[in-house]
């Protein structure tokens, strides 16, 4: 899991600090987020600990499982100016399971591909492109996160 967050850092706060939509706010909005993405472009923007509460159900206490939501507004922006219904793919999830040294270690990664949750039958060209684009950075990431990256 430390491999992850070293690529996607933690949630920034940034966003709740918009007063105002001026060019001014945008600039500062776009230089934000260029500073706190990760190496491969995404950061986090929130995440849910299953393992805090499903040892109460009797699953593994020593089970890692967590769902995390990351993605870039700005890469998500090359699919929403073309269909704001692809708010539904960005921005991305994942599902992580740390393996226990028993199970061999390491992370078993979980993910839907954007380009799968754009709606069916969108004949938008450009939209398609971007999903798969977003589609490439994403499995990069996974790829690195699980020692499998150059």
């Amino acid at each position: 899991m430390n491999d992850l967050y070293a690529e996607i850092g933690t949630t920034p706060r940034f966003p709740k600090n918009i007063t105002s939509y001026n060019e001014t706010s945008r600039l500062a909005f776009i230089q934000a987020i260029n500073r706190v993405v990760g190496p491969k472009g995404f950061m986090l923007f929130q995440e849910y600990n299953h393992s805090s509460w499903l040892p109460l159900f009797g699953l593994s206490v020593n089970l890692g499982l967590k769902r995390i939501i990351l993605g870039n507004p700005l890469v998500a922006l090359m699919m929403l100016e073309h269909d704001l219904t692809a708010g539904l793919a960005v921005p991305v999830e994942l599902l992580v399971r740390e393996r226990s040294r028993e199970d061999g270690g390491g992370p078993d990664l979980v993910w839907n591909l954007p380009s799968s949750l754009v709606v069916a039958g969108s004949r938008d060209t450009e939209l398609l492109k971007n999903a798969k684009r977003l589609d490439g950075l994403l499995e990069d990431l996974i790829w690195e996160v699980a020692g499998l990256g150059p």
